[in-house]
């Protein structure tokens, strides 16, 4: 099941619920399930991923929300710069799948810092190596993701201040835009 997955091919057992993104992802779809749950029953790839990229946005904000983590990640990467263990999502569920399917799409993590734009679904192939941009809910929500992730950091920059309170200021603001955007 989604709680724990052994692998046939290398034995590693894969603990899915402990991981915190992939819980908070979960989560933060059953909000927006809430929020607008006409979005829930959607055939439409569009609503699909951005109910995906809801998700991940959820697990970004639940990792700034603790302050051991916001200080970790500023004395690693003071101008949100790199790829880090914030941005980085759902490592637990693209392990499982690279031990199985090392070509799969979904078998290196999702990035919120990532370079992925946004083109028309039909336009995009049906399959792609890891972390390819793809005509699939979970890649294709990679561009809103990538969109949130710009916007927090360019929140934080602006600031006078670049400490951890600055960090969760910043994180709040992009939540509220994330959740004013979801409501419309």
């Amino acid at each position: 099941g989604y709680a724990h997955q052994r692998s046939t091919k290398t034995g590693k057992l894969r603990r899915f619920a402990a991981s915190v993104d992939g819980v908070a992802h979960e989560a933060g779809q059953a909000f927006l399930d809430a929020i607008r749950p006409e979005r829930w029953d959607s055939n439409l790839p569009e609503p699909n991923g951005f109910h995906e990229a809801f998700g991940d946005c959820i697990a970004i904000l639940t990792a700034l929300a603790d302050r051991d983590v916001r200080r970790a990640l500023l004395k690693a990467d003071p101008k949100l710069a790199k790829a880090n263990f914030v941005e980085t999502l759902m490592e637990s569920l693209a392990n499982a799948i690279r031990d199985e399917m090392p070509d799969h799409n979904a078998a290196k993590p999702r990035r919120g810092r990532n370079r992925h734009k946004w083109t028309f679904f039909t336009a995009l192939p049906g399959d792609g190596g890891p972390g390819k941009l793809i005509a699939d809910s979970h890649s294709f929500g990679q561009v809103v993701v990538g969109c949130f992730h710009h916007t927090l950091r360019n929140v934080f920059l602006a600031g006078k201040k670049r400490d951890e309170a600055a960090l969760w200021k910043a994180a709040q603001t992009a939540g509220k835009l994330l959740a004013r955007a979801a409501r419309k």
